[in-house]
């Protein structure tokens, strides 16, 4: 497989549909290319859609260049088991190998997807997809010990800083390490990878340490407290609660507040009027909810009793 490779007009490759956002510093990366050549050729399916190397196909378009070595994975041979996995595992770094296990979960849907509409609820036998679910197939077949290792990798690949991805391809960094060492800013993953394999190690440690100490804290946490009420509801109690503090702020106590008020007001005052009219609907409310909260207090005494 390691000589299966090809020198492939650019434009003719389809780079559509992927999801990776920061490229790095890729006029850096095209200056390394073009001083040292192309170190790993980019990966290509039959259909020329990019598999891998995004960042060196972009930096060849940023040299100029019309053509790039591009190796062919076949995606359908790696499904059915005809590579072996160490020889595979020597062919590609740990990252591309993370990019192969992500199109090889969307070649597994898509036929999944076929056979569903064509009313196949099961997969032919000497078909992978019946063994296990698609992520765990999809990372067999790309190389990967189980599940978890791979979407440790794909964590690296989503999150790290171009330093620790290179790092783990170079073995220097364990893929448990580096998905650990996500969690820190990018600027200081790149300088913990810059000290050195046992300052990254000693890093990740420290970070899978507190990770652990989170989540024992927020498990111990007490639940939140749900309100038992609707926002509304809530609304309108907060409302009396500011009335009453309000009175009492003024020296008024709650049981003269209603003939403090009787005595004051004077209905038909023209800056009155209108305002007391548009309240007097809330008030008879109030005055409902007073009805009704005392009868329950009564009914709960009595039960008491």
């Amino acid at each position: 497989m390691s000589e299966n490779i090809i020198d492939v007009d650019i434009g003719l490759i389809n780079a559509e549909g992927r999801f990776r956002k920061d490229f790095g510093d890729i006029p850096a990366l095209a200056k390394s290319i073009s001083d040292l050549g192309l170190l790993q050729p980019i990966g290509i399916d039959s259909g020329y859609r990019l598999v891998f190397g995004e960042r060196r196909l972009r930096a060849f378009k940023h040299l100029g260049r019309k053509e790039i070595p591009a190796r062919f994975v076949n995606l359908d041979s790696l499904l059915s088991g005809e590579y072996a996995e160490n020889e595979f595992r020597k062919d590609f770094t740990v990252s591309e190998r993370v990019e192969i296990g992500k199109a090889l979960e969307g070649e597994l849907s898509a036929k999944a997807e076929k056979r569903m509409k064509a009313g196949v609820h099961n997969p032919p036998e000497n078909f992978p997809e019946g063994k296990g679910d698609t992520r765990d197939l999809a990372a067999k077949a790309a190389g990967f010990g189980n599940g978890k290792t791979y979407e440790q990798a794909k964590t690296v690949v989503e999150k790290a800083a171009p330093e620790l991805v290179a790092a783990m391809d170079e073995g220097t960094v364990s893929v448990s390490a580096a998905a650990a060492l996500t969690d820190l800013p990018k600027s200081e993953q790149a300088i913990v990878v810059k000290q050195g394999a046992k300052s990254a190690q000693a890093a990740a440690k420290k970070a899978k340490e507190k990770k652990a100490k989170d989540v024992g804290k927020k498990r111990a946490a007490p639940p939140a407290i749900q309100p038992v009420a609707t926002a509304v509801v809530l609304h309108v109690i907060n409302c009396m609660d500011v009335l009453l503090r309000h009175a009492q702020a003024e020296g008024v106590s709650v049981t003269s507040l209603a003939q403090r008020f009787l005595d004051e007001v004077e209905p038909d005052h023209p800056v009155i009027a209108d305002r007391l009219k548009a309240t007097l609907p809330a008030m008879a409310a109030i005055g409902q909810i007073y009805a009704a909260m005392t009868a329950q207090a009564e009914v709960k005494r009595d039960q008491e009793d």
